[in-house]
């Protein structure tokens, strides 16, 4: 007793011991409040739970119900049916007679109507359902339902070359994608484009770098007979899109009829040649790049004078030297201008078509004095394969 009241008698035992006391009322403070806040949560989170809970159950008993509202519309749809045949029939011969009588009109029906599937297909869907259970013998009915919307097709025009035929494949754009060659007849250019349409899908179609470094996309068939080449560009990118564009198009693209004078592209003119002129120091120079084979046929200077490229194997392209050979002497040259007022070799086989294509040139001269150099050196010319004599 003493103690306890020496203790408090002292001044400053009583502001520690009060201050201790206080600390601790704070602190049981603390934790009476975080309780309450940390219930509160839990009755908050419960109650968001137990609201999303309802919302789903509405949600689940909601399309529980639809089936049931559906039967009900088909039971209803097949008891008017079965009441009313005679006017379900009356109703179909008058809009038969309607659609004959008026055809234009239903056209544009037809196409408002496709405006507005777009828009709200689930209630077309319905709509058609019912119509379809409440007129089975309906005609219109059983008529496949259109695509929607609008496709954009491009197009291959025909049209006369020389005493041949071409065709060039455009987009919807107008952008002209290949350009094949001559071909002698024209139901030989629709063949050309007929076996183009059936190997687009099962065919390959490549992206492949020249020994130059430009770019184009090839389509060969799966005996690697090349059906199509695009044009040579810059960039890889370009030739991708080049080849997507081609994809695109290929199969659905219709066949139309250009005149010849029609957006004609191409002038030709044939070159009058002299077999019996022969030189030495030509050559037929084979190279492989990108495992494929190629061959370029150079003068004595080493000016490139004619090039052919895209063989598989060696004996590949050492036949196509031959057959090089063998068009000279029996086929034809004709010196072509294109759209942009350049020149170039074309040389055709005895059957029209395409054998070899020479470099361009400025002028009409230099592509003709091009084809009396590749006359004259191409009986002499040694093959060999970059440095190494082959043959």
């Amino acid at each position: 007793m003493m103690l306890a009241n020496s203790i408090f008698s002292n001044p400053a035992d009583i502001v520690f011991f009060s201050a201790i006391g206080g600390i601790i009322v704070l602190f049981l403070i603390i934790f009476i409040v975080s309780k309450i806040v940390q219930k509160q949560r839990d009755k908050k989170y419960e109650a968001e739970f137990n609201a999303r809970l309802a919302e789903q159950q509405a949600l689940q008993e909601q399309q529980d119900s639809k089936p049931e509202a559906t039967e009900s519309v088909e039971e209803q749809a097949e008891s008017v049916v079965e009441e009313q045949p005679e006017v379900a029939e009356s109703v179909e011969e008058q809009t038969e007679s309607a659609v004959e009588e008026q055809p234009e009109v239903a056209e544009s029906v037809e196409e408002q109507t496709e405006s507005v599937a777009e828009e709200q297909p689930e209630a077309t869907v319905t709509v058609a359902e019912e119509n379809v259970k409440a007129t089975p013998k309906s005609k219109s009915a059983a008529k496949p339902e259109k695509p929607k919307g609008r496709t954009y097709n491009g197009k291959y025009e025909i049209y006369p070359d020389g005493d041949g035929y071409r065709y060039r494949l455009k987009a919807s754009n107008g952008e002209v994608l290949i350009v094949s060659e001559v071909y002698a007849s024209h139901e030989g250019v629709l063949k050309a484009i007929g076996a183009v349409k059936r190997n687009v899908e099962s065919g390959e179609i490549r992206i492949i770098e020249d020994k130059h470094g430009m770019f184009k996309f090839k389509l060969t068939s799966k005996n690697y007979r090349v059906l199509a080449l695009g044009s040579n560009y810059s960039t890889e990118k370009s030739a991708i899109r080049a080849s997507e564009s081609f994809k695109k198009f290929a199969v659905k693209a219709d066949i139309v009829e250009v005149g010849a004078n029609a957006e004609a592209d191409l002038i030709s003119s044939v070159v009058e040649i002299n077999l019996e002129e022969n030189k030495t120091g030509g050559k037929f120079v084979i190279e492989r790049f990108n495992g494929e084979f190629s061959w370029d046929l150079l003068a004595s200077n080493g000016q490139i004078l004619c090039q052919a490229e895209g063989y598989t194997s060696k004996a590949g392209v050492m036949s196509s030297i031959e057959s090089f050979r063998r068009n000279i002497e029996n086929g034809v040259f004709k010196v072509v201008k294109d759209k942009n007022d350049n020149y170039h070799y074309n040389l055709y086989t005895p059957s029209g078509r395409v054998a070899a294509v020479g470099e361009t040139y400025n002028t009409r001269a230099l592509a003709e004095s091009a084809v009396h150099s590749v006359v004259s050196y191409y009986k002499n010319a040694e093959i060999v394969e970059k440095t190494k004599k082959v043959k």
